[in-house]
């Protein structure tokens, strides 16, 4: 794995510990669990991740990733759209005939 290839998630648990923030020790857990994964969590992982770096005074932050900073990479995403998860969902919203 390159470093290019390490996950979103561990790498913002890397960066979050960087920080050298004890209040953030719960957040690195979130990131390592996939809390704030998109691939995960579409809809709120962003939202999620912005309002607890707001909570701890990182509003800086909490602006880069509603900015998309965190987003999976397209490793990730490549992955994630090969997995079986990916195709049930696509079967599921597009049903049997597919795209």
């Amino acid at each position: 794995m390159t470093t290019n290839q390490i996950p979103t998630r561990q790498r913002l648990a890397q960066f979050l510990a960087e920080l050298c923030d004890p209040r953030l020790d719960a957040m690195i857990e979130r990131a390592r669990a996939g809390d704030y994964d998109e691939i995960q969590n579409p809809a709120t992982a962003r939202w999620l991740l912005a309002a607890d770096l707001r909570r701890m005074g990182y509003d800086d932050l909490a602006e880069q990733a509603e900015n998309g900073r965190w987003e999976p990479a397209e490793f990730e995403v490549a992955d994630w759209l090969n997995s079986d998860e990916a195709a049930a969902v696509m079967m599921e919203i597009f049903g049997e005939g597919g795209l």
